[in-house]
């Protein structure tokens, strides 16, 4: 999955400055690009977390999807990654936008072409919290 983006591109407007060996770059938000990219990140987030969505749904027997037919079946299952702690969400914030910056803006004036995601999805506390909560 690449999250390479031309909306989310557009988003920000990149300034970069480079001194000898001092490489920065800075990005700014170009407000009117937000409606369009916010879009594409809601989709690329659902798109990170569907493995590990499809994981629990299938060790619960039930769909994690809000929006399916039989949501209202599900309400004794919690929400992935909502009813995670909020610390942990914002780790995945954070690892989601390192690696939208990586891939669409190479702060380091290295194309990186994918980066690897999800090394914070697979852990031990993750899963510990949503089976404390989910039973």
């Amino acid at each position: 999955m690449s999250w390479r983006c031309p909306a989310l591109q557009a988003w920000f407007d990149a300034t970069r400055t480079v001194n000898g060996q001092y490489r920065h770059l800075r990005l700014a938000e170009d407000g009117r690009a937000r409606p369009a990219a916010l879009q594409d990140l809601a989709r690329l987030v659902r798109e990170a977390h569907a493995d590990a969505r499809t994981h629990w749904e299938q060790l619960r027997g039930i769909s994690l999807d809000p929006l399916a037919p039989n949501a209202a079946d599900n309400t004794a299952m919690p929400a992935y990654p909502d009813s995670l702690h909020t610390i942990t969400i914002q780790g995945y914030l954070g690892e989601v936008l390192a690696g939208l910056i990586a891939e669409n803006f190479a702060p380091h004036g290295i194309e990186t072409g994918r980066c690897r995601r999800s090394y914070f999805r697979h852990t031990l506390r993750r899963s510990k919290r949503l089976n404390a909560v989910g039973s």
